[in-house]
């Protein structure tokens, strides 16, 4: 089972000899580059291709890591959802002139100790259409201590990922389509304190 490219399905896939074939549309289907490390179970129109969604993964964790690439696994599952959500939805979309000139992309990074010896923290966070997200978020006891201590209602893969696409739209969409209207109704966000604002 897997979702398939030229369909949009999620549909059974059939062995025809070196390749697949849909059982929905009945196309030629190939495996995803990314079923090698098993973090994703569609099939493209083209062989050693990423399907589209694992396509907006810019930065990937370390693949020497057993427990990284699981970590990886249950991230690009939630961005699936996410991306399908917004697709959904009817939300600007990340495709076309959009991805042109305000491209969308996702880091799944981890903590590391520097060449000095100094642990570095990765942030989750959106900065110019780079959407940032901390590989521990994954484990449920770490999302838990951060809750606490944030003094959050919940915490969750799926809705840092909303967060964060939200962030993503603002600053392409708004910024591109509708800046006048936005600001009338938002306010300039380039002249407005964000730590004020949340005060």
């Amino acid at each position: 089972m897997g979702r398939c490219t030229q369909c949009d399905a999620l549909s059974s896939f059939s062995i025809r000899g070196e390749d697949f074939q849909c059982d929905h549309c009945r196309q030629v289907a190939y495996r995803c580059s990314n079923q090698t490390h098993n973090v994703c179970r569609s099939f493209t129109d083209q062989p050693d291709r990423l399907r589209r969604w694992c396509d907006f993964t810019s930065v990937i964790p370390n693949l020497d890591s057993p427990e990284s690439v699981r970590r990886w696994a249950v991230l690009e599952t939630a961005k699936r959802r996410l991306l399908l959500q917004v697709a959904e939805l009817g939300l600007p979309q990340f495709t076309g002139d959009l991805q042109q000139f305000h491209p969308l992309s996702f880091e799944f990074l981890e903590d590391f100790t520097d060449e000095n010896g100094i642990e570095q923290s990765v942030t989750t966070g959106h900065q110019d259409g780079v959407i940032t997200i901390n590989l521990a978020e994954v484990d449920s006891v770490h999302r838990e201590r951060l809750r606490v201590q944030l003094n959050e209602p919940h915490r969750t893969l799926i809705g840092h990922m909303r967060h964060e696409i939200g962030h993503y739209i603002d600053w392409s969409w708004a910024s591109r389509v509708a800046p006048a209207a936005y600001h009338q109704l938002f306010g300039d966000p380039g002249v407005t304190d964000y730590g004020e604002s949340m005060r």
